[in-house]
């Protein structure tokens, strides 16, 4: 379960409620955050390492743009509003909407609460019923590095 989320540029979210129910000391937190700040700069060098070609900056520009996120699911919300919180501090949208196929019906009123434009989700079971992502796929096997890697550089060829 998710406690929160950290961006690359340290935006941090974390989930108080849970915080509190599980009684996670402030000491793991902090220590949490340190090395998810850690794998995301990681993260963020060996794609952009591995992608970048010598006449290009990587540096894209968002301002005055409809960005959409789309993740998998959203179970707790943490991400994905560490991410709008981050994007709009950051890249200054003229739209932001979200999109899962699943979120139970309390995280989606968490998502409404923050500074989107529009919330698309496709299920959207009581509380009660919601147990995991997981459980509305067939198949959630985790994707890899090599595998992110693959695909960007699949589409690089492609545009």
């Amino acid at each position: 379960m998710a406690i929160g989320a950290v961006t690359e540029d340290g935006t941090t979210y974390l989930n108080e409620v849970i915080i509190e129910e599980m009684k996670i000391s402030q000491e793991y937190i902090e220590k949490e955050i340190s090395h998810q700040l850690q794998e995301v700069k990681r993260l963020t060098q060996l794609f952009n390492h591995r992608n970048k070609t010598s006449n290009e900056n990587n540096v894209l520009d968002f301002k005055n743009k409809t960005i959409i996120i789309v993740d998998d699911g959203a179970a707790t919300g943490s991400t994905i509003i560490a991410v709008i919180r981050s994007v709009r501090k950051n890249m200054n949208p003229k739209r932001l909407i979200i999109a899962v196929p699943v979120s139970p019906k309390g995280t989606i009123n968490r998502l409404n609460n923050e500074d989107i434009d529009r919330l698309e989700v496709i299920t959207s079971p009581r509380n009660s019923n919601f147990i995991s992502i997981e459980q509305y796929y067939q198949d959630f096997d985790q994707v890899t590095d090599k595998q992110v890697i693959e695909i960007i550089q699949r589409n690089l060829k492609l545009s």
